[in-house]
Formats: C-alpha cells, sequence, structure tokens
C-alpha cells in the first residue's frame, strides 16, 4: 500500500506542521510542584474509593445460626469423629 493511500485512508492529510510543532511544544511542557502534588491526590482519591467499592460489608453470624446450619449433617459428622 503507498504511503499517500495510507494517509488518506486513515485521515492524516488533516494534519499540518503546524499541529505537529503544537504536540511536541505541549509534550515539552513542565510542570510544577503543585501539579504533581494535584496528580498525587488525585491518584490516592481514586485508589481509596475503588478499595472502598471492592471491600465486600462485614457481617455477623450468630453460633445459633451456625448450628442450624450443620443440624441436618450431624449424624454423619460424629460418625465421621468416631
Amino acid at each position: 500500500m503507498k504511503t499517500s493511500k495510507l494517509v488518506q485512508e486513515v485521515g492524516l492529510y488533516a494534519v499540518t506542521a503546524e499541529d505537529a510543532t503544537e504536540l511536541a511544544d505541549s509534550d515539552r511542557q513542565q510542570f510544577s510542584n503543585e501539579c504533581f502534588e494535584e496528580m498525587d491526590k488525585e491518584l490516592s482519591q481514586e485508589e481509596e474509593e475503588k478499595e472502598r467499592d471492592e471491600e465486600p460489608p462485614l457481617q455477623c453470624t450468630k453460633t445459633s445460626d451456625i448450628s442450624a446450619l450443620f443440624h441436618p449433617w450431624r449424624p454423619s459428622l460424629r460418625a465421621l469423629c468416631n
């Protein structure tokens, strides 16, 4: 495939030298400490929210509920233990 055909198919013909220069200049932009601190703060908040969303709620179970759950298997369990 010829380069010019690829450029037309992808739509790169609309990219100008000015666009490329602007992109290169924006890549050289220097960040201040405040910018990095803000980015770090945002990342920390996002991680905390994600952890909060992933944690299942704690549940309390009464021993009587556990006993009732195993009640049907009690004879089999006794036989295994003897």
